[in-house]
């Protein structure tokens, strides 16, 4: 049986590491946030939220605290926009402000920072897009029809030979590079 001094010791114990975490996953914002429902600990605003139809309680929201609010779902951060014109403002014609990729350096050591999809919007993302629709655009498929068609008769005749490895044939026939006119 547990004594009282060993249960009020568990129980402090419990509360000091909910008040550190919730003071370390504390998010210090450059700028402050939209005004929001208060939340509560650890749930944040999820118990306040119609789960079949939350837009009517972003609507009911936004008539107390304006056009753009917070509200905190499970230690998430949400921002919800109220008004049509705002999110056309924000979300088309300032999108290069709000749309970039997020940068993880785990990235870096893996060896993908390089990849198109790992770039953050910019001028060489551009110019990857260009190039990978110069290259992929339906009009360019036609001119790779020539290479295909050659790759796959020498892989027929190579295969009908029967002393060859059909395996190598086959993945050569997969890598196919496409600048190989």
């Amino acid at each position: 049986m547990l004594s009282t001094a060993t249960l009020a010791l568990g129980i402090s114990c419990v509360i000091a590491l909910g008040v550190a975490s919730g003071l370390i996953r504390r998010r210090v914002y450059p700028l402050p946030l939209p005004p929001g429902p208060r939340p509560i600990p650890f749930l944040g605003n999820v118990l306040q939220l119609d789960t079949k139809r939350p837009w009517l309680t972003y609507t009911a929201w936004g008539k107390i605290y304006g056009n753009i609010i917070r509200c905190r779902v499970l230690g998430i951060d949400l921002i919800i926009i109220n008004s049509e014109t705002i999110a056309q403002d924000l979300l088309d014609k300032r999108s290069a402000n709000y749309s970039s990729r997020p940068v993880f350096h785990a990235n870096e050591k893996a060896g993908v920072a390089l990849l198109t999809p790992m770039y953050p919007y910019g001028e060489t993302l551009r110019q990857h897009r260009r190039i990978f629709h110069q290259v992929l655009k339906a009009e360019a498929s036609v001119s790779y029809h020539e290479i295909y068609s050659r790759h796959a008769n020498r892989l027929v005749v190579n295969l009908l030979g029967g002393t060859v490895d059909i395996q190598h044939y086959a993945e050569a026939f997969v890598h196919i590079p496409l600048v190989s006119l």
